[in-house]
Parts: C-alpha cells; sequence; structure tokens
C-alpha cells in the first residue's frame, strides 16, 4: 500500500487491472500504463449527442469585437506566472515579465486568426499530466489519478481574451439563467449553498 503523502514521485507505480473473467492483472511497462490511464481519462463519446442537426439557432445576441493589444495585457498580468508550461514549453513566467515586448507581435497573430479563420494545428495540441489523488489508500488502481491537460501558452492567452468578450456580454446582456453559478465571475460554490439554504427555510417557513 503506497504512502498518502507520496504525491512527489515522478514514476507512477504498478497499476492493476481486472480482466474480463475476474482474474488481476499487474502492469508495469509504461505503454500498458498509458493505455489504462487513457482508457479511465477518456469516456468513448455517446452515439447519440442529442443535438438536433436541423435546430434554428437565434440571431446573434452582440456582435464580434476585434481583439486588442490592451485586453491581451490584462490577460497575461492574471496568469500565474509558475504554472507548469505545454508543448511549447514557454512559461507564464516570460509572459507576465516580457508583457510589453511580446504583446506587439502576440496582437497581429490573434487578430489574423480571425481575419483569415485559420486556427494552427500546433495550437491544438497538449499534454497531459498525471497527478495523484490526495489522500488515496491504493495507487495501484486508475482511479486514484487525476489528469490535467497543459496547454499551449500562446493559444491559452488568446482562449482567455476570448473567453473575457464572451463573459462580459453575456454578464450584461443577462443571457444566463440567475441560478447558473458555474463559469460566472463573482458566483461561486458558497452562493449556490446559499441559495439552496434559503430555499429550504423559505418553504420551512
Amino acid at each position: 500500500m503506497a504512502p498518502i503523502s507520496d504525491g512527489a514521485k515522478v514514476r507512477i507505480p504498478t497499476l492493476k487491472k481486472t480482466s474480463k473473467n475476474g482474474q488481476t492483472i499487474e502492469i508495469q511497462d509504461n505503454e500498458g500504463k498509458s493505455k489504462l490511464l487513457h482508457k479511465a481519462f477518456f469516456y468513448q463519446p455517446p452515439a447519440n449527442s442529442g443535438i438536433d442537426p436541423n435546430y434554428q439557432y437565434p440571431d446573434p445576441a452582440f456582435n464580434f469585437e476585434r481583439i486588442t493589444d490592451e485586453e491581451i495585457k490584462r490577460v497575461i498580468r492574471k496568469l500565474s506566472p509558475y504554472k507548469a508550461p505545454g508543448p511549447n514549453e514557454i512559461s507564464n513566467s516570460i509572459l507576465t515579465h516580457c508583457v510589453n515586448e511580446l504583446t506587439p507581435f502576440l496582437g497581429p497573430i490573434y487578430r489574423a486568426v480571425f481575419t483569415h479563420k485559420h486556427y494552427p494545428v500546433k495550437w491544438k495540441r497538449y499534454m497531459t499530466a498525471v497527478l495523484w489523488k490526495g489522500g488515496r489508500a491504493d495507487y495501484t488502481i486508475p482511479g486514484a489519478y487525476r489528469p490535467i491537460a497543459l496547454l499551449d501558452m500562446i493559444a491559452k492567452v488568446m482562449a482567455s481574451v476570448v473567453k473575457d468578450k464572451i463573459q462580459h456580454h453575456t454578464e450584461k446582456l443577462q443571457l444566463l439563467p440567475q441560478m447558473q453559478f458555474r463559469g460566472r465571475p463573482g458566483c461561486t460554490t458558497t452562493d449556490s449553498l446559499h441559495m439552496l439554504t434559503s430555499f429550504i427555510k423559505d418553504a420551512w417557513r
């Protein structure tokens, strides 16, 4: 049994899986571990997505806006400088320390993505890092691990700028239900618990 405080190890121990006939199989090679973790992390897509291909969407609620250099700087300054880098190995600290020097180059690149409607294939690639879930008694099962995606930092900055734009207009036009808490600024799990508590107490009264 692995100690629960051994989360700093960089090597995943021997993993176990159950075969079709109920036998326990030990996986020791990296390729086998990768396949086992991939199966645990990424589910097969459903046969039916439930999306109507003939659905008529309403007109856009707001118009497209070009990315500005000031928006890029604002996003970069909010980055945590010591996060793990993505495939291009550019860390957040490089962006945060050189924001004024890099923004004049990033701005035209980001605007060209929308002008030419071309998203670089390299930006779609990411690395999956496997982390231990804390406090688990047994680290020989795939369920004791969780994945995180390390994205290309250049693409991540652009995505954050677009996210801020959509978030701003969504809140300004009140496009989301009032009981929608996830993914909204200033809304936390605590807010949803307060609403649930208020609903229960109102019912009691």
